[in-house]
């Protein structure tokens, strides 16, 4: 049995961020999916809230550091010291 696709909810994305602001989270990173467009937009709108808006891997920039190099690469999944 497939399961329909639901919107996602306004009333479960104010729990979560409720749940993680009680829990003292004062910063936010935020890549651009389409289930997360409540929260980022809670985030965008607290002012005790610090939002980094992510990329995602292929909208990054630059290439695998070597190994001698230090690097911080946007949109790769390490950073390089």
């Amino acid at each position: 049995m497939m399961r329909s696709m639901s919107p996602v909810s306004t009333v479960h994305s104010r729990l979560v961020y409720d749940s993680l602001k009680a829990c003292g989270i004062r910063l936010v990173l935020a890549l651009p999916e389409t289930w997360l467009v409540h929260r980022i937009r809670m985030a965008e709108d607290d002012p005790e809230i610090t939002l980094a808006r992510l990329v995602k891997e292929e909208e990054g920039a630059g290439s695998p550091p070597r190994a001698r190099d230090r690097a911080l690469t946007v949109g790769r999944s390490y950073v390089a010291r």
